[in-house]
């Protein structure tokens, strides 16, 4: 889903090694890697909690500015409520709704980590920012390819 290597939690392992006292020496806890559908599973979940959200965001718009407005920033409101999604959840520390549902979280390295803010801000902004960019840029020349081409 981005940054980080996404692991499965190892609850069901039966390993208590680290039920005693903790030293200093402990050995970090490895999580398996998750698989490729559990990952695709989480990403179709946060994509349809993200929708839900943009749905919210787009009838608040609507009822302050009027349709006209709001079908004219379609495409704002919808990075407003991905970034509402994602700050909400992987801005805050936390798994999103998504990740939740099919017991995975991120890592930032080989010992289980969470990631780093910056590293959480960078994921948001690759999520949902640049998807944004690329639309605008590509359909700014495909109107200049319309309007060259007559």
């Amino acid at each position: 889903m981005g940054w980080g290597h996404l692991r499965s939690h190892d609850s069901d392992s039966g390993n208590n090694a680290d039920a005693g006292p903790s030293t200093s020496m402990s050995v970090p806890r490895q999580f398996p890697p998750a698989a490729q559908p559990e990952m695709m599973r989480a990403a179709e979940k946060d994509d349809q909690y993200a929708s839900f959200v943009y749905e919210a965001c787009r009838d608040a718009f609507r009822h302050l500015f009027g349709t006209r407005v709001a079908v004219a920033y379609q495409n704002e409101t919808k990075l407003l409520g991905q970034m509402l999604y994602y700050v909400l959840t992987t801005g805050s520390g936390q798994q999103t709704l998504g990740e939740e549902y099919c017991d995975i979280t991120q890592v930032a390295g080989t010992y289980g980590l969470p990631p780093t803010p910056a590293r959480r801000a960078l994921f948001i902004v690759y999520q949902s920012a640049i998807p944004y960019i690329a639309e605008r840029i590509s359909s700014r020349i495909a109107s200049q390819g319309i309007i060259l081409a007559d």
